[in-house]
């Protein structure tokens, strides 16, 4: 990788008219005093605005000082004479490889400047980061970015995005130009899919199990994530995280329910957040993150991931979701969604990973043990959430 490196920065240094030594140079992590030019970059590629102001955003998810001791991130600027040309954010996290946790990244944030664009500066921030982490997650949503993720990266299976709708009214309204009809179609489709649900969710709930709203995520979720039902490769949901990553975000107001056992053990949670659908005109619910424990010998947790996931949905039916969404890449985890009545939605976010010490590359390349959630992206930017 670093001789594709070393190619791609010298025909991009000559792009730009500088030497492949200025362009490493230039490429260096934001400061507080890079802040408001940042912002201004930025700007131009949010057209329609943000719901929320980009300064908190950037000071919430990176680190603008050296200090970087609890930081998650750094934000790369690369800037040629004070000209931002490009940006990366590279989000540090660990990640539990068959049992042991190593330090890993995630570059998100992938912005290049619109006169450039073509001439490989998104390959080549990309690349730049791969030099500083032993391991490099990436998760591309947009069509630029999926393709870079298969130029650069090992592929993954993709994160597949699955739906269940609750009453679809609102979509049968958007695809047919029928008034007379299309109530009692929705209505007959409603009264089957609540149907289904309770049939499909009968007995899912463990004896002497119950749900709450978790507030702030403790200690409880950091002995989960160690016993985890979940075999092979995931993000360590420590409380930290969590709680930084949802509760404490900006953006977006995230809700999470925790499945505890009756010696109120937390034996499993989810995380969603509530979206409006423009195209249908409704409320619809997004669950993010999914995590289970592995007690009981109960088939690896499932039992637990079972009656979580179902009392996550009602959850979102009694907060009037009209449809229920989730994106996940897990062999097991798909099948448990295709047994509580989601259907696949099409084609999700492509996932890749690139690691260059060969003996961890050969484990983290093994397509079948990763466990990736919509929580592992930052989907924030694609949708309109409702605050």
């Amino acid at each position: 990788m670093s001789k594709s490196f070393d190619r791609l920065s010298k025909a991009l240094a000559k792009t730009l008219g500088i030497s492949s030594v200025e362009l490493i140079e230039s490429f260096k992590p934001a400061t507080e005093s890079d802040l408001e030019k940042v912002v201004a970059f930025r700007k131009q590629f949010f057209t329609d605005g943000l719901k929320w102001d980009d300064r908190d955003y950037l000071r919430w998810r990176y680190s603008f000082s050296d200090n970087t001791a609890d930081s998650h991130g750094r934000y790369w600027l690369l800037k040629v004479k004070d000209d931002i040309l490009g940006t990366i954010g590279m989000e540090s996290f660990e990640l539990v490889l068959n049992g042991e946790v190593k330090q890993a990244c995630h570059p998100l944030d992938l912005m290049t400047k619109p006169e450039l664009k073509g001439v490989g500066i998104g390959a080549w921030l990309n690349l730049a980061l791969i030099q500083k982490s032993p391991i490099v997650f990436v998760l591309g949503s947009s069509e630029e970015a999926e393709g870079l993720v298969r130029k650069i990266y090992h592929p993954l299976p993709d994160c597949i995005s699955w739906k269940l709708p609750i009453n679809i009214l609102g979509s049968l309204k958007h695809k047919l130009n029928v008034p007379g009809v299309v109530p009692l179609l929705a209505a007959v489709w409603n009264s089957y899919s609540a149907i289904s649900r309770t049939v499909r969710f009968k007995g899912l709930m463990p004896e002497n199990a119950a749900v709450r709203q978790i507030d702030r995520f403790d200690q409880a979720v950091n002995q989960l994530s160690e016993e985890s039902g979940i075999a092979g490769i995931f993000r360590f949901r420590s409380a930290e995280y969590l709680n930084w990553r949802f509760i404490d975000n900006p953006c977006t107001n995230y809700i999470a329910l925790g499945l505890y056992a009756n010696d109120m053990r937390l034996m499993a949670f989810s995380i969603c957040h509530f979206i409006y659908s423009p195209v249908n005109r409704q409320q619809e619910a997004v669950i993010d993150d999914i995590f289970w424990s592995s007690d009981a010998n109960n088939q690896n947790g499932l039992i637990w991931a079972k009656a979580m996931l179902a009392e996550t949905v009602e959850h979102a039916v009694r907060s009037d979701a009209k449809l229920i969404q989730i994106a996940v890449c897990s062999e097991p985890f798909s099948r448990t969604l295709d047994s509580l009545g989601f259907f696949p939605r099409g084609s999700g976010s492509v996932c890749g990973v690139y690691a260059a010490d060969p003996v961890i590359s050969k484990q983290v390349y093994n397509d079948k043990l990763w466990f990736i959630t919509e929580g592992d992206a930052h989907g924030e930017y694609y949708e309109q959430a409702i605050p």
